[in-house]
């Protein structure tokens, strides 16, 4: 067992990680863009897995403590609003898992508990919330990479699934992937959108963005598609009153132009494009057809034991897989209280979304937009954006940023450091992906 642990490629994560720590034992900055790097980076060939855990929550219970808080009362409220109705479902769903002793809904009400409390309070330090941004980007583009040589069906960090033709990168697996992908797109759009004409944020936008989308195309799952129409129809809600025509015509000509370059890369490298073979029915549409089965069933369960639930672990033993929707996973697990919290917590999210962006700024956008990618997140899985740090560190930054949580409530003072300069003089400051040192 010892054997399987101890390999040249963890010692070299390991090595790595304690050359991290070094590096930010002083710079809370680069702290939170090593903190944010790790999040999408699940499985690398050789490496244990709790390798990467291990770090991303020392990282993170590091920067909440090294970093004071410094979000907006309002949006502070928000926050706990949010994270009181995610551990309200967890709770539920371990306490009814005690009884039957089902493992696995217990480690999913622990681990939903401890990345919420963790999100949830790295969310009220918006300093640091622009490095952990940056950081997110970089390591999605290394998973990105991976996927796009897995169907290249070339050496990677990672080996992909080729007979399944499912390309996973350094995610978990796909579905995870297809998310963290449509974020780094909505964060990539951003910066080009956001950002000055020829500046290093809107340089770092369009050469991620490329890659993203490609990997998006490859990696085999399609529910980041899904989010991304989503977010295009949360952006056009936000800013109808500014949509014209001649607007529309331009991002309609950059659309057309991308999607001719990707068909030229896909037929130049003769890369696998299981996303696209999925969209024009290869395979009957299984993965579809096997959700609403699962739904289905779930229902079934719920009439037949109303009041405890079936257990999780019982109703996979029996079906093969747990429902992919949070409400009905919940009340499989406990009943129709299970079911009640869970279909609470997707409520308060369509309430942030029913209220819109606090505010006109582009970063109070982009949240809002965030939020509507996560949210149809919500529809294809039951994990949805509430459980593990990798999701949920992204739905509560989201929010702050929503909220207007990145800038004082009306009246207070505005702190020096949060009106800072940005580090090149021709850019305006960006309130989310910035980073800024303490002044």
């Amino acid at each position: 067992m010892f054997s399987d642990v101890a390999t040249w490629q963890a010692g070299l994560s390991i090595a790595i990680l304690a050359v991290a720590v070094v590096a930010c034992w002083r710079d809370d900055n680069r702290l939170a863009w090593c903190f944010g790097f790790l999040l999408p980076i699940d499985f690398v060939t050789g490496v244990p897995t709790a390798v990467f855990d291990v770090a991303r929550y020392a990282g993170v219970v590091w920067l909440i403590y090294r970093v004071k808080p410094d979000l907006s009362p309002s949006a502070t409220s928000k926050v706990f609003r949010l994270a009181a109705a995610i551990a309200s479902v967890a709770i539920v769903r371990g306490l009814f898992a005690i009884p039957r002793s089902d493992r696995n809904s217990m480690i999913f009400a622990g681990v939903m508990l401890v990345s919420t409390a963790c999100a949830a309070l790295l969310a009220q330090r918006t300093r640091v919330h622009a490095s952990v941004a940056f950081g997110f980007l970089s390591g999605l583009f290394l998973s990105a990479m991976a996927s796009i040589l897995q169907a290249l069906h070339m050496p990677a960090l990672r080996a992909g699934n080729r007979s399944g033709h499912r390309y996973p990168g350094l995610s978990t697996y796909t579905m995870l992937l297809t998310w963290q992908l449509a974020f780094g797109i909505v964060l990539c759009l951003f910066l080009i959108a956001a950002s000055p004409h020829g500046s290093r944020r809107r340089t770092f936008g369009w050469v991620l963005m490329p890659v993203f989308i490609l990997a998006m195309m490859t990696n085999g799952a399609q529910g980041g598609l899904a989010g991304l129409v989503a977010g295009i129809v949360a952006l056009a809600w936000a800013k109808r009153s500014a949509l014209s025509w001649s607007s529309a015509r331009r991002y309609i000509a950059w659309g057309v132009g991308g999607v001719a370059g990707l068909i030229a890369v896909i037929l130049l490298t003769g890369i696998d494009i299981p996303t696209i073979d999925g969209l024009t029915g290869e395979g009957g549409y299984g993965n579809e057809n096997a959700r609403w089965t699962v739904a289905v069933q779930g229902v079934h369960e719920m009439r037949l034991h109303p009041f405890l639930g079936v257990g999780r672990t019982n109703f996979m033993d029996r079906y093969g897989i747990a429902p992919h929707f949070l409400p009905i996973d919940s009340g499989v697990t406990a009943g129709i209280l299970g079911f009640a919290v869970a279909a609470y917590l997707l409520w308060v999210v369509v309430k942030i979304l029913i209220d819109g962006p606090a505010d006109d700024r582009p970063v109070t956008t982009l949240g809002f937009v965030m939020i509507a990618v996560m949210f149809s997140n919500t529809i294809t899985e039951s994990y949805g954006p509430f459980i593990g740090l990798s999701r949920v560190t992204v739905l509560f930054l989201a929010l702050a940023a929503v909220s207007g949580g990145e800038s004082p409530d009306p009246g207070e003072p505005v702190p020096a450091r949060r009106v800072a300069r940005s580090r090149d003089p021709d850019e305006p400051n960006s309130l989310l992906l910035e980073p800024r040192s303490e002044p």
